[in-house]
């Protein structure tokens, strides 16, 4: 978006009619230029795919509400759901063995998961160390189910899955320090 205002300020600096037109989305090049700075899929261009795959495969029919991840510099928003829609990234973007489409059906799929097959827990007094560990056992809880039931799914959870380094496994030393 920044590249799309700047392109404008700069090329019409002396016209404003020009200006005008290019921010109004009116001249020839304003939606050229907007179209060479995106990057990923839009959930706009593939909602309809998506309402149909929660209505088709899972007779699910809620919302989805786009949320966006321009400004996320310092934490990166999650996919969630809620009473008014299931939230999901405005874009995405390919990744290695899985579309971005993929990606959208994926995080969908596991969100319907937790909705017919996870209650929800009280975690008032848990530690994050407790919380992060029950909420990796259920997402993998959810995810077997998934699997379990719909096998297809496994390739893409596979393909989005982190694959550790080889010598990941390898101990390492304690520092020095540690050593008593």
């Amino acid at each position: 978006m920044r590249n799309w205002v700047n392109y404008g300020v700069r090329n019409y600096l002396q016209h404003p009619e020009r200006q005008k037109d290019f921010f109004s989305l009116q001249s020839a090049d304003s939606p050229a230029v907007m179209q060479r700075e995106r990057h990923g899929t839009l959930l706009v261009d593939v909602e309809r795919k998506l309402v149909l795959y929660l209505r088709g495969l899972w007779q699910d029919s809620e919302v989805l509400v786009p949320y966006s991840t321009a400004f996320a510099t310092l934490r990166k928003p999650q996919p969630y759901y809620d009473s008014l829609g299931m939230r999901l990234p405005d874009v995405l973007d390919d990744l290695p063995g899985a579309r971005a489409l993929d990606r959208y059906r994926a995080t969908l799929a596991h969100m319907v998961g937790h909705r017919r097959w996870s209650t929800p827990q009280i975690a008032d007094n848990w530690s994050p160390f407790q919380r992060l560990a029950v909420e990796f056992f259920e997402d993998a809880r959810i995810d077997t189910l998934l699997i379990q039931t719909y096998p297809g799914l496994r390739a893409l959870f596979l393909a989005l899955h982190p694959k550790p380094a080889e010598e990941a496994w390898i101990q390492r030393p304690p520092p020095a320090c540690a050593i008593a």
